[in-house]
């Protein structure tokens, strides 16, 4: 069965059948990264895995912000995805994230509480001890295409009454499966707000922790860029490897279309959204 034929018989048995067309138009294709805990060494160098020490090159000294060096959060080495057309078909994604879960991304001085790093090449990089005892348990990641749906705030009048917005939610609430919800590309799992806007006031240096960003004059030309930016890497909070983002939130990394696709992983842009 196609991504698409499992789509719509789960949107028909869970009462959506009239909107499934619309719904799967709005898809966007997916992978979800299941996590499983194993000593770090039964991991292969380069592999994709959470937590654990981080394979690095020899040269690359460990990322630090103000609050001290930044905590090993995951990499994923793209040759293990399943095929699709926006990502490099091999190296190695990095990602490391504040220690102290200051760097929420509302603030244009947060971009060095976040770190996220891309090795062309995997055959000369070497597992690197973290600083003091930063590392998260290590975690064997699995890939798991899908095809993802916005919350009912995009889907807008499809919903319609009150009712197929609670039957939508719900389904939500359970697609694609159980378990935390790490994932790379397609919508994300929006626990507060949207957050494209956000991503390109705060990275072109609005302060948008509060409302003075959005009232600032810029806005107004900044504003047509925040289609621009994707989800990249969506990390949830995960018991089996002792990850708690705020009060059980979710860390999102957003890149520009234009930089994926000169893969420019610099510019990414990460955000901390909880309940």
């Amino acid at each position: 069965m196609s991504q698409t034929d499992d789509l719509r018989s789960r949107l028909d048995k869970a009462g959506l059948g009239a909107i499934a067309n619309e719904l799967i138009n709005q898809s966007k294709e997916a992978v979800a990264m299941k996590a499983a805990v194993v000593p770090d060494d039964a991991v292969p160098l380069g592999a994709s895995k959470i937590g654990g020490l981080p394979d690095l090159p020899a040269s690359l000294a460990w990322p630090k912000w103000k609050t001290g060096e930044l905590s090993f959060v995951v990499q994923v080495n793209l040759a293990e995805l399943p095929e699709n057309d926006m990502l490099p078909s091999s190296g190695l994604l990095s990602f490391f994230y504040d220690r102290e879960q200051s760097a929420w991304g509302f603030d244009p001085q947060h971009k060095e509480g976040f770190r996220l790093w891309y090795f062309p090449e995997t055959s000369g990089l070497n597992r690197t001890r973290a600083p003091e005892s930063l590392s998260f348990p290590c975690a064997r990641l699995t890939f798991e295409p899908f095809l993802s749906l916005p919350d009912s705030s995009v889907i807008g009048d499809l919903a319609l009454e009150m009712e197929k917005d609670e039957i939508y939610a719900e389904f939500l609430g359970k697609y694609p499966g159980d378990g935390p919800r790490h994932q790379i590309l397609g919508w994300p799992k929006t626990i507060q707000n949207a957050m494209e806007l956000e991503c390109q006031l705060a990275s072109n240096g609005l302060y948008v922790g509060d409302p003075s960003g959005y009232r600032d004059p810029r806005r107004k030309e900044l504003e047509p860029g925040a289609p621009d930016w994707m989800l990249l890497l969506q990390i949830d909070s995960d018991d089996k490897t002792q990850m708690m983002w705020g009060d059980v939130g979710m860390l999102y990394v957003w890149i520009r279309y234009a930089d994926l696709k000169q893969h420019n992983f610099a510019e990414a842009w990460t955000i901390l959204q909880c309940y």
